[in-house]
């Protein structure tokens, strides 16, 4: 069901600024005037995905969506697969699925026409195949598990820190058992050569300006990432919540105490079975796998910007924190369900806060706009409707708008016959047009012709020759 919606989002829901830029930039353009230019909107592989999805199917905002779809596909997959892991076939294993398949803000990521959900199922992979190598003693899990990271690299950029987190715990754990030549030969070697065969082309001509997108501060990142998530559909501020509902202002709150606790316990754990001389159970290696990734990866957020003035995650440029912080919690919950005053009490405490997370991500349910991009939710329909007019009368016509919309109508033009469309970008070049897409404040003066609370635009025609 969840697939299918994201299916059925692909192919309704207008294109976005974004996916348009990729587009014009990487994905219409020649390979080599494409990779002249590093650009951080570049998602190598589902660009090239882009490309070649284009290249077969024609050029549409489903086929460009195509490679995202595919990604998703592989999340919804990871997911189930990696419940099981830890639950079995048991209604907690649903909890699970459904906490990790629900979060309306990752959904948006595994439609749209972007690397984001590529790249946090490709993580999820590598996770499942190193716990399946610590079972099996099998290389050919370790080859699968190093692929699926350097792919996830080359998915979106932004998975270096949960990546090298990860790959460092894996080698760490083979050198312990004395493994050397496996760490280096079938985990560490055939990884970074795949990465850089990937990504060495795209960012041969990249700098450190082109990474600038950040917060100041680790707690404001993971504070955006439960915002988004819980009140994705209302789109409110924390200040507000009471507004929306009590239930999702319970959420935030207990979500926002409950990350540095489970932090804690993580760590607490990590030593505990790290500490012992028996080799641990399966679920117990799972919270040193995936507790030790979330963890690393803080530790390496930390580090950069304290160091190197690296920006904290914003938004979506950490949305991996999200399934990292909660297959933790599970695997941590699966391990307190082994001891009798944990299993009585922690248990279903832990299960009962994630089963009132999926409850509320059910009933956000949301098929008609992506929460980075609110301003394009209506943008075919703008266009729907002016080609209306224009079929009444047909003319040449001209659009003035402003901002990353510009480019939304841009792509249209290019996949549909709107020769008679000229857009005329309002910010750089201020020109009278025949029709105006305008925030509802700038709208005085204007005779309103369409407007969307969404998106929070009109469409409007010069009532009085205001100025442009």
């Amino acid at each position: 069901m969840v697939l299918a919606a994201n299916i059925y989002r692909a192919a309704t829901q207008s294109f976005t600024s974004d996916e348009a830029r990729t587009f014009n930039d990487f994905v219409r353009r020649p390979a080599g005037e494409a990779l002249a230019v590093y650009d951080a909107n570049n998602h190598v592989l589902n660009t090239l995905l882009a490309r070649i999805s284009a290249a077969v199917l024609g050029v549409s905002k489903f086929t460009l969506r195509l490679p995202s779809l595919a990604g998703g596909a592989l999340y919804l997959a990871a997911v189930w697969v990696l419940s099981r892991r830890l639950f079995g076939n048991s209604w907690r294993s649903l909890v699970a699925v459904s906490t990790l398949a629900l979060n309306p803000y990752i959904l948006d990521f595994l439609s749209a026409a972007r690397g984001y959900g590529m790249a946090l199922a490709l993580l999820l992979w590598a996770l499942e195949f190193l716990s399946r190598y610590q079972e099996t003693l099998e290389r050919k899990h370790l080859n699968f598990a190093a692929l699926a990271l350097a792919l996830a690299l080359a998915s979106n950029l932004t998975l270096a820190f949960p990546g090298t987190a990860l790959a460092a715990l894996a080698a760490a754990q083979l050198m312990a058992r004395r493994e050397f030549r496996t760490a280096l030969d079938d985990f560490l070697l055939p990884g970074l050569l795949a990465a850089f065969l990937l990504l060495v082309l795209p960012l041969r001509n990249a700098a450190a300006s082109n990474f600038y997108v950040g917060l100041a501060s680790l707690r404001d990142s993971y504070q955006g990432l439960i915002v988004s998530s819980i009140y994705h559909s209302t789109r409110l501020l924390p200040e507000a919540a009471g507004q929306a509902s009590l239930l999702r202002f319970w959420l935030y709150r207990t979500t926002l105490a409950l990350a540095p606790v489970v932090a804690l316990a993580a760590a607490a754990a990590i030593g505990i079975l790290l500490s012992r001389r028996k080799m641990p159970a399966p679920h117990e290696r799972f919270v040193i796998l995936c507790g030790g990734a979330w963890l690393g990866s803080l530790a390496l957020l930390v580090a950069a910007h304290r160091f190197f003035g690296v920006p904290y995650p914003e938004g979506r440029t950490g949305l991996y924190l999200i399934p990292l912080f909660c297959l933790t919690a599970f695997a941590l919950l699966a391990w307190a369900q082994t001891g009798k005053w944990t299993a009585r009490t922690l248990a279903p405490l832990g299960l009962l806060y994630f089963g009132l997370c999926a409850f509320d991500f059910a009933r956000s349910w949301n098929t008609s706009f992506y929460l980075e991009w609110p301003f394009d939710a209506r943008t075919e329909d703008v266009l729907r409707w002016i080609e209306e007019r224009h079929a009444a009368q047909p003319r040449p016509l001209r659009l003035s708008v402003a901002g990353p919309t510009v480019l939304t109508l841009e792509f249209y033009r290019h996949i549909r016959p709107l020769d008679w469309l000229t857009v005329v970008n309002r910010g750089v070049k201020p020109e009278p047009a025949d029709f105006y897409l305008l925030p509802p404040g700038e709208a005085a003066g204007y005779q309103v012709l369409w407007r969307d609370d969404l998106a929070r635009v009109v469409l409007a025609t010069a009532a009085s020759a205001p100025g442009p």
